[in-house]
């Protein structure tokens, strides 16, 4: 089961909270939940009371086909999306960057998140457009200072996530910030996977691809940071809040390091897949088609 946030088709109507399995989506509000992820996510630390209520739902018919509604990115509206980089050493190498004694840590914003079909949409001061293939974690409560042995009682579940790069913009300066921002530049999705749901975070495959050809294949169990340190670690800076995205960096296999480099141009098709978690389906706009 995955926690979605999906509307109809129409740019008019609000994203709200809903479970999904089977390829039906019940909506939160109609078993008594809240009616937005992150204030589900707020309201109830435990989620498997409202898993299990919501599968009763579907199995008794209620919900509508997945197909005809529109996914929009779990969490539309998170207070922090946190992102590490360099978190494999197998894409450290293939940047020639010596691994650091902390990881490194950059910010993306909501004006970024897309869902797991909407479209990238290529900006004007920018060619060099770079996919990345990363694991989410999404925050269920609040945490601060947090251990490693308790970091993963403070976390909600897992997503796909692409950290989408300009890497002329990201390379301008020391920062990468700039380059990591842009308008639809994190699709996420499809949904939230509750993390009573996954066995193991630390050994999922996860791959991308670009058009058809695998570009990145590798497995959560190769991170130089685990899901626990991360989040303790960044718990220590600051305080996580429900609904918290941390994309955990990606595996080797980048356009960058490419000879030639492998940039993203219009029509290109990425998807990023993680074991357990789905699967992101996103084309490539050319600039101003920003989607609705």
């Amino acid at each position: 089961m995955q926690i979605v946030s999906f509307r109809r088709d129409d740019p008019g109507d609000r994203l709200k909270a809903g479970f999904a399995e089977g390829g039906v989506v019940v909506a939160s509000a109609e078993i008594g939940y809240p009616d937005t992820v992150r204030e589900l996510l707020t309201e109830h630390r435990d989620l498997v009371p409202a898993m299990e209520q919501a599968r009763a739902a579907l199995s008794s018919g209620r919900g509508v086909d997945i197909a005809t509604v529109r996914l929009g990115p779990p969490v539309p509206d998170p207070e922090k999306i946190l992102c590490i980089g360099l978190n494999y050493l197998e894409h450290a190498d293939e940047a020639a960057t010596a691994v650091t004694d902390f990881p490194a840590v950059f910010a993306k914003f909501r004006n970024s998140l897309i869902g797991a079909t909407d479209e990238i949409v290529m900006p004007g001061i920018s060619t060099d457009i770079d996919y990345e293939a990363e694991l989410a974690i999404v925050i269920g409560s609040r945490a601060k200072d947090l251990s490693v042995d308790q970091a993963l009682d403070h976390v909600a579940g897992y997503s796909v996530f692409n950290d989408v790069s300009a890497r002329d913009i990201q390379f301008r300066s020391n920062q990468w910030t700039a380059g990591k921002i842009l308008d639809t530049f994190a699709p996420m999705g499809p949904g939230i996977t509750p993390r009573q749901e996954i066995a193991d975070v630390q050994a999922l495959g996860i791959v991308g691809r670009v058009n058809g050809m695998t570009v990145q294949d590798s497995n959560t169990a190769k991170m130089i940071w685990p899901v626990a340190e991360t989040v303790a670690y960044l718990s220590g800076i600051l305080t996580l809040e429900p609904g918290d995205i941390i994309a955990t960096g990606t595996p080797a296999g980048v356009g960058l390091v490419r000879v030639p480099p492998l940039w993203l141009k219009p029509d290109d098709v990425v998807e990023i897949e993680i074991e357990g978690l789905g699967m992101l389906r996103n084309r490539v706009a050319a600039a101003g088609a920003l989607s609705t």
